[in-house]
């Protein structure tokens, strides 16, 4: 079986709306997270602190949180 990483598309979330993108998260690498972290930096700059939703996006919260 092969695991999209990118999709586009309108997708449900978590919260309870909808995005016209994903990214699993779930099965990127913790050197992946930080490369995504970098960059999602870059592109917004600082922020308070990012808060995850389970289960990838804790992930991301916490390599964008150390950033």
């Amino acid at each position: 079986m092969t695991t999209t990483l990118f999709k586009l598309g309108i997708v449900p979330l978590h919260s309870g709306g909808y995005s016209d993108f994903k990214i699993d998260c779930d099965a990127l690498t913790d050197e992946d997270m930080r490369c995504l972290a970098y960059l999602i930096w870059q592109r917004v700059g600082s922020f308070n602190p990012a808060i995850g939703i389970p289960n990838g996006g804790l992930r991301l919260a916490w390599a964008l949180n150390s950033a």
